[in-house]
C-alpha cells in the first residue's frame, strides 16, 4: 500500500481549503468596507 497518492490529495485540498479561507475572508472584508461606507 502506498500512501503518497492520498497524501498529495491531501495537500492539494488543504491547499483549496486555505484559498477558499483567504477568499471568504477577503469577501467578507469587501462587504464591511462597503456595508460601513
Amino acid at each position: 500500500m502506498k500512501h503518497l497518492p492520498f497524501r498529495s490529495a491531501a495537500m492539494a485540498g488543504l491547499v483549496l481549503l486555505k484559498a477558499n479561507v483567504l477568499s471568504l475572508s477577503d469577501i467578507s472584508l469587501r462587504l464591511e468596507e462597503l456595508l460601513c461606507a
